[in-house]
């Protein structure tokens, strides 16, 4: 939370102070000096999708299903009883599965 909080404030005080070389770069490859910071913007958003793609691999949760399968496997082969399912996963229900599960508060 303090991370958002942080890069908020910091973007609310750099970004109005980009616009006039922001805006410079723009007139110099022609464009409009008011699409500098349009620039700008779609050139970090780029950067944060790269970053996202190259570093988010594998899938966190598809590697914690592997892991949590590797080690009731392994618990199974040397006969020790599995360990307990991961949360989420204990009630047999899945997204794929064709109606979600009853709930168990009573109505009001």
């Amino acid at each position: 939370m303090s991370t958002v909080l942080v890069a908020t404030t910091v973007g609310a005080v750099v970004g109005p102070n980009m616009v006039t070389a922001t805006g410079r770069f723009a007139e110099s490859i022609g464009v409009p000096g008011l699409a500098g910071p349009f620039m700008l913007a779609g050139l970090a958003y780029a950067a944060a999708g790269v970053v996202l793609f190259v570093l988010l691999r594998p899938d966190p949760l598809l590697l914690a299903r592997d892991r949590a399968d590797q080690a009731s496997a392994a618990a199974r082969a040397s006969g020790n009883a599995a360990p307990e399912p991961a949360p989420g996963r204990a009630s047999g229900w899945s997204p794929q599965s064709p109606s979600a599960p009853e709930s168990k508060c009573s109505p009001s």
